[in-house]
């Protein structure tokens, strides 16, 4: 039985990358439906549904068709994109991570599940902000689309530069040692990021640049455009993991509160100062972006607080 297709997603047209695209020159096929009217423009929240993930050309090879999956549940009329599902299964999964590091850390964990149920809302408005922020290009002239759910876009850093300054009077108010909360914070972040780059990669946001890498896996954007591509998505995945497991490693065994959130944001940054330019890049955005100057600015801040902080002895 032939598979069934979406009507609205149907047609569809066969194009070329730019020449300029590094060893990639073969055609692909996307979904006519996911065009902007800008065109060129990467960041329309359109999507083929589950069913329609067999319009794709026959060359790309099975890994890519199963990251794929921008609507993870669609049943009795309830549709639930990945990304939104996977963000919500990731702000639980903190939220418990940083309730069994401040028992660890031996600080009152209501006190530290309160303010961060709080941080949490600024946090997602800020990342949101920042996001659109970075894509101005496209959210000027689709202003409709900037609090558009389940589409992905959120960016970390703006979260942080949000949700940090407004902790401060947060934690004096519940009796809070900053640098304590925001160590247990760390798990909290890292946790919450391992599951929404998986919605990153079922979404098809944050998509890597094309490219012909021996790592490089077939893959589609938020349109539906398929090339190899680098797996940036499994890069930070992979980077987020390991700053985890580092930051279970060391804890307790800094010499001061606070440590091993400048430790895992230096870290952070750095690694997401390189694997930032792995992402294909905005229309009209340069080599060197805006989250690349936040990368830089956050490395360089966390350095220096740890080395401000370290004791001499």
């Amino acid at each position: 039985m032939a598979p069934r297709q979406n009507s609205a997603l149907s047609s569809l047209r066969t194009m070329t990358l730019p020449a300029c695209t590094p060893g990639i020159s073969r055609p692909f096929r996307i979904c006519s439906a996911a065009i902007l009217e800008e065109e060129g423009s990467p960041h329309r929240p359109q999507f083929c549904t589950p069913d329609d993930r067999i319009a794709v050309p026959d060359i790309l090879c099975p890994l890519g068709e199963q990251f794929m999956r921008p609507v993870l549940f669609q049943r009795w009329g309830l549709t639930i994109p990945s990304y939104t599902a996977m963000l919500y299964v990731g702000l639980v999964a903190g939220i418990a991570a940083g309730n069994a590091a401040a028992h660890r850390a031996r600080i009152n964990a209501f006190r530290v599940w309160v303010v961060t149920c709080l941080l949490i809302f600024v946090a997602l408005i800020g990342a949101r902000l920042l996001y659109v922020i970075c894509h101005w290009r496209v959210y000027r002239d689709h202003a409709s689309l900037i609090w558009r759910r389940g589409e992905g876009g959120l960016a970390l850093y703006g979260g942080l530069m949000l949700a940090f300054p407004l902790s401060l009077p947060l934690l004096s108010a519940m009796r809070l040692s900053w640098g304590s909360f925001w160590d247990v914070a760390t798990f909290t972040m890292l946790v919450g990021m391992l599951f929404t780059k998986i919605g990153c990669l079922l979404n098809g946001c944050c998509a890597g640049s094309p490219c012909d890498s021996r790592i490089a896996i077939s893959l589609p954007d938020r349109q539906g455009i398929w090339a190899k591509r680098m797996p940036s998505q499994l890069l930070e995945f992979g980077w987020a993991l390991l700053l985890l497991l580092v930051a279970m490693t060391i804890c307790g065994e800094l010499p001061f509160p606070g440590a091993l959130f400048l430790c895992t944001t230096a870290g952070y940054a750095g690694g997401r100062l390189v694997l930032q330019s792995a992402r294909e890049r905005p229309l009209g955005a340069g080599r060197f972006g805006i989250q690349h100057g936040i990368s830089l600015g956050a490395l360089m801040v966390s350095i220096a607080a740890l080395a401000a902080y370290w004791p001499s002895n």
